[in-house]
């Protein structure tokens, strides 16, 4: 087991010239790459709950249908749900969970979140990370032949 890493301020220092090198439009290129994997894969995960009745089908379609994606200046790309469709909210209660509770208290059983980002974010880490380091790859190339 490592128990230290060697020549980590030397690896600060090739992070830090990699990420001077990359403008923010390349950046935001290369996280829009990934944003799409994810998001489809997203998007199949929510809709894999959905359940027998047609009303669960419609409600993740709306939520589905609010998901959007906003570019930083830095070119971070963040995926979300949007304030104008009003579902952000019960996307969380979904993947969280919540506590059932009504005017008279008594012992309501916890409902138990599906979890579908987190599931998102473990399912497409490697596919995310082979499609942006490939599109990286492909701008380094292009940028040596300029």
């Amino acid at each position: 087991m490592v128990s230290e890493i060697k020549n980590e301020h030397g690896f600060d220092e090739f992070l830090t010239r990699m990420s001077q090198r990359v403008t923010p439009k390349e950046r935001s290129t290369i996280n829009h790459a990934g944003m799409r994997i994810f998001k489809k894969k997203l998007e199949a995960n929510i809709r894999e709950h959905s359940g027998r009745k047609e009303s669960n089908t419609k409600r993740r379609e709306k939520m589905i249908s609010t998901l959007t994606t906003k570019t930083e200046p830095g070119g971070r790309v963040l995926v979300g749900f949007s304030k104008k469709g009003k579902k952000a909210y019960l996307a969380r209660f979904m993947n969280d969970g919540w506590d059932s509770k009504n005017q008279y208290g008594g012992p309501y059983t916890h409902q138990p979140g599906e979890h579908y980002w987190e599931n998102t974010e473990g399912e497409s880490k490697e596919s995310v990370g082979k499609i942006m380091q490939s599109k990286t790859k492909e701008m380094m190339e292009r940028r040596s032949l300029r």
